[in-house]
């Protein structure tokens, strides 16, 4: 089995995924990355296509696909009031690492042995989450939820990723598809049941959500 792959879209659907980690998919209106893990699906954009449209080719269109309901409105409330609560020892704001997992009872929530600071958070060791975890988010405390070029060094595996900032003032959370280094913007109410104290920092939220996901 090769770790990557490459394929051509002659007709929709494509047929199963056949790498270890991911294919790049050449369709008639561009080029996508496509990948399959326990709990969740995507193909992420990577190049937009030509003015004309490849011939012999179907065009596809980017999804992300969680075989789970999503995060429930409780599980991003105690994430927040997580996030509040961090403080160093000189009581000065710090960042948080969640890990969020699936099992029969739902969304499970965990805080993995973290090194903190103002400006950074990491994992400590390979924990049970940092293997399983769907979804990886983090806080920026009064910071806005934008990632850095930090995040884009840190978030090179393959899952959903998201970042909470502006949290003493206009809570708002930003959701982005980390495929091995490519990357996709995505609504949060794609993954996340926000509570209405927390906003979607996504700007283009207001798009058309139904052909984009699908939830078990």
């Amino acid at each position: 089995m090769k770790l990557v792959d490459y394929v051509a879209a002659m007709a929709w659907p494509l047929p199963p995924i056949q790498a270890a980690m991911y294919e790049y998919v050449v369709a008639s209106n561009g080029v996508f990355v496509r990948g399959r893990r326990a709990g969740l699906s995507a193909m992420l954009p990577v190049m937009a296509g030509p003015a004309t449209p490849l011939r012999g080719l179907v065009p596809v269109e980017p999804f992300v696909q969680l075989d789970h309901p999503r995060v429930p409105a409780e599980v991003v409330d105690e994430m927040l009031d997580a996030a509040l609560a961090a403080k160093d020892d000189d009581l000065k704001p710090i960042e948080v690492l969640f890990h969020l997992t699936w099992d029969a009872r739902g969304a499970r929530l965990a805080m993995p042995p973290q090194e903190r600071g103002i400006a950074f958070v990491r994992p400590i060791g390979q924990t049970p989450s940092y293997e399983t975890a769907v979804v990886e988010v983090h806080s920026h405390h009064g910071m806005a939820a934008c990632f850095s070029s930090t995040d884009d060094t840190d978030e090179v595996g393959f899952r959903v990723y998201a970042v909470l900032g502006e949290i003493y003032t206009r809570p708002a959370l930003r959701v982005r598809v980390g495929l091995y280094g490519h990357r996709w913007e995505i609504p949060a109410m794609w993954v996340f049941d926000l509570p209405h104290r927390v906003a979607d920092a996504h700007e283009g939220r207001k798009r058309s959500e139904e052909q984009q996901i699908k939830t078990g």
